[in-house]
C-alpha cells in the first residue's frame, strides 16, 4: 500500500466519522467540518471550472504568442502558466496543453502553480484584503519572506517527482524571475501594490466566470459558442472528487487540533506567538482563508511566520492534495514535500528576520 491509499483511506474514515457525527447533532464537531468541505464545492466551482474549460482555447493563443520567450531561456512554454494561475484553478490543465516537454507541464502546472501560481492569483490579494493598514508592514515582511524560498520548494518537489534535472534548472528560471520581481515590488512599493494585485485577481476571477457561463450555456442550449472548450461534466467530476476529499481532510485536520491543543500551546510559546497564530499555521495546511480571517487577532511576530508559510505550503493537505490526487495520484507525495520545504524554509527565514524587522516596524509606529 503506497502513500496515497494511505492517506486516502484515513480522510475515508474522517469522513465516515464526520457524516455520523453530523447525523446525531454535530456532538464532537466533526460534522460541522464534514460540511464544510461539501459546502466548499461552490466556492471551487466558481475559481476552478472556468479555467478548466478556457484552458484548451486559451493554450492554443497563448503558446503561439509566449513560446518564443519562454524558449529563449531554455525553459517550457507551460511555465507561464504555473506562474500567474494557481494548480487547481486552471493552472495545471493550462500548461499541459501549452507544454511542449510533458513532464515541464506537470511541473509548471502542478507544483510552481501550487506555490508562485497561487500567491499571486489569490494569496497577494487576499493578504491585503484580510488585514488592517496598521498590520501590514509584518504581513509584507512575512510575504517577502515566503516568496524568497518559492524557488527552493519548486525544485524540492521536482526532484521529488524524480523529473531530469536539467528539465528542472531551466523550467526555475522563470520562477526565479518573477519571485524576484515580486520581491522588489514587495521592498520598494510595500502597500503601494495592492490596488495591483486587486485588480488582477478579480480580472483572473471575471475569466473564470465568463468560462463557466458560456460552458453552462452550451449545456443548456446545446449551442457551441467557442470551438475547442473543455468539458464541463468533466470539470464537475473532478471537483466533485476534491469536495468529498475535503469533507474527510477537513475532520481530521479539526481532531488534530483538538488532540495536540496542548503542544500548540508550547509550541507557540517557543515561537514567541500568540495562541491564535499557532492555530493558523496549522489551520493555513487546509486552507489558508480561515487564517486569514484570523491575522487581526495575531500578534506582529505571528502575522509575519502565517503569512511567510501561507505563500508555498497553503491548502498541501486540503484542496492541492485533493486535486492533485483526482487529476494525477502519482505527484501528490511530491507535491506534498516541495510545497512543505517551500513552506516551512520561508517561515524559518521569517523567524531570523523577525527580530530586525519587527524592531523596525516597533520605531516607524512611535
Amino acid at each position: 500500500m503506497n502513500f496515497q491509499m494511505v492517506l486516502t483511506a484515513i480522510m475515508a474514515v474522517f469522513l465516515l466519522l464526520g457524516a455520523l457525527d453530523d447525523i446525531f447533532g454535530n456532538r464532537f464537531g466533526l460534522g460541522k467540518e464534514f460540511e464544510n468541505g461539501f459546502q466548499s464545492a461552490g466556492r471551487l466551482i466558481l475559481c476552478m471550472s472556468g479555467f478548466m474549460v478556457l484552458a484548451p482555447v486559451a493554450a492554443h493563443s497563448l503558446g503561439f504568442v509566449l513560446a518564443p520567450i519562454f524558449q529563449s531561456i531554455g525553459a517550457d512554454p507551460s511555465s507561464f502558466a504555473g506562474l500567474v494561475i494557481a494548480n487547481d484553478s486552471g493552472g495545471y490543465v493550462l500548461a499541459t496543453e501549452m507544454a511542449n516537454d510533458p513532464q515541464a507541464g506537470i511541473y509548471n502546472g502542478m507544483i510552481v502553480g501550487s506555490m508562485l501560481g497561487t500567491t499571486i492569483m489569490f494569496q497577494l490579494p487576499l493578504m491585503m484584503t484580510f488585514t488592517k493598514k496598521k498590520e501590514r508592514p509584518a504581513a509584507i515582511y512575512g510575504m517577502i519572506a515566503g516568496v524568497a524560498t518559492v524557488p527552493l520548494g519548486c525544485l524540492a518537489g521536482g526532484l521529488a517527482a524524480g523529473f531530469p534535472f536539467s528539465m528542472l534548472l531551466f523550467n526555475t528560471i522563470p520562477v526565479l524571475i518573477v519571485s524576484a520581481a515580486l520581491l522588489i515590488a514587495l521592498l520598494l512599493l510595500g502597500e503601494k501594490i495592492v490596488p495591483a494585485f486587486s485588480i488582477f485577481g478579480k480580472i483572473m476571477l471575471g475569466i473564470s466566470i465568463t468560462g463557466l457561463a458560456i460552458a453552462g450555456f452550451s449545456q443548456l442550449t446545446g449551442l457551441k459558442v467557442l470551438d475547442g472548450m473543455g468539458n464541463i461534466n468533466e470539470v464537475f467530476q473532478i471537483v466533485g472528487g476534491i469536495t468529498i476529499f475535503l469533507a474527510g481532510a477537513f475532520p481530521l485536520l479539526f481532531v488534530l487540533r483538538k488532540v495536540g491543543h496542548k503542544g500548540l500551546e508550547r509550541i507557540g510559546k517557543r515561537m514567541k506567538i500568540n495562541k491564535t497564530s499557532v492555530t493558523g499555521l496549522l489551520i493555513t495546511l487546509a486552507n489558508p482563508l480561515p487564517t486569514m480571517e484570523m491575522l487581526s487577532d495575531m500578534d506582529d511576530r505571528g502575522r509575519m511566520l502565517n503569512i511567510s508559510l501561507i505563500v508555498s505550503a497553503s491548502c498541501t493537505f486540503g484542496d492541492h492534495m485533493a486535486y492533485a490526487s483526482q487529476t494525477l495520484p502519482q505527484i501528490v507525495p511530491a507535491l506534498i514535500f516541495g510545497k512543505l520545504v517551500g513552506g516551512f524554509s520561508g517561515m524559518l527565514l521569517a523567524v531570523f528576520l523577525a527580530p530586525r524587522l519587527l524592531e523596525k516596524i516597533k520605531h516607524s509606529n512611535t
